[in-house]
C-alpha cells in the first residue's frame, strides 16, 4: 500500500513540474517588462540587410481594468513585451526561429495559455504575429459592494460578471499585419530590475 501511495505522489509531483515548465522558445519566468506606449504612430522600417524582421502585435477584445502585458520569446529568451493593442519589431538572423508568448501576470491562469510558433526566417522578409485576448462574460452579473450598508440603494450595487479569457497566438499576412501596426501604437518594454 505505501508503495502504491509513494508512486502516485511522485507521478503527482512530476505532472506539477512539468506543467510549470516554460516551452524552450520563452524566456526566464521571472523577467517582467515595464511597457510604454508611443502615442504618435512610427514609420516601419525595413529588415537590416542580412536579416529578417519580426513584428509581434497584440490584440485585445472584452473589458480589462487595465490593459494586458503580453510577453514575447525568441529562442529562449524574450525579446520584449506589448501592453494592450500594440506591437514592436526585432531583427532575426535568417533560419528556424521558435516563438513564444505569453501574458505577464501575477496569476497562474494567465501564465497557462502559452503560445508556440516557429518561423522559417528569410533575409529581407518581414513577419508578423499576433497574441489575441479575448474576454467574456459567461453568467449572470453578481453584485459587488454596497457593504449592506443600511440605506444604500439597491441599484447603486456594482455588478460584475464573471469572465474567461481565450487567447491565439497566430501569423498573420501582411496586409492584416500592416493593418495592425498602422492603427496601434508601437512599444517599447525594458526589463524590470
Amino acid at each position: 500500500m505505501k508503495f502504491t501511495i509513494t508512486i502516485f505522489v511522485v507521478t503527482l509531483s512530476a505532472l506539477q513540474a512539468a506543467a510549470s515548465t516554460w516551452p524552450a522558445a520563452c524566456g526566464n519566468d521571472s523577467t517582467q517588462f515595464k511597457v510604454k506606449t508611443s502615442k504618435k504612430q512610427a514609420e516601419l522600417v525595413a529588415p537590416e540587410t542580412g536579416k529578417a524582421l519580426i513584428i509581434f502585435t497584440e490584440s485585445v477584445s472584452g473589458d480589462f481594468a487595465s490593459d494586458p502585458v503580453v510577453r514575447f520569446g525568441i529562442d529562449g529568451s524574450w525579446a520584449g513585451a506589448n501592453k494592450g493593442a500594440s506591437y514592436f519589431a526585432v531583427s532575426v538572423a535568417p533560419g528556424e526561429h521558435h516563438l513564444c508568448a505569453v501574458r505577464q501576470s501575477g496569476a497562474k491562469s494567465d501564465r497557462v495559455n502559452v503560445g508556440e510558433a516557429t518561423v522559417k526566417a528569410e533575409a529581407g522578409n518581414v513577419y508578423y504575429y499576433d497574441f489575441k485576448i479575448t474576454r467574456t462574460a459567461v453568467g449572470s452579473p453578481r453584485e459587488n459592494g454596497g457593504g449592506g450598508l443600511p440605506g444604500t440603494p439597491h441599484d447603486m450595487t456594482a455588478k460584475e460578471a464573471e469572465t474567461v479569457d481565450t487567447v491565439a497566438f497566430v501569423v498573420l499576412d501582411e496586409k492584416e499585419g500592416k493593418h495592425l501596426i498602422n492603427v496601434s501604437p508601437q512599444s517599447t518594454s525594458t526589463a524590470k530590475p
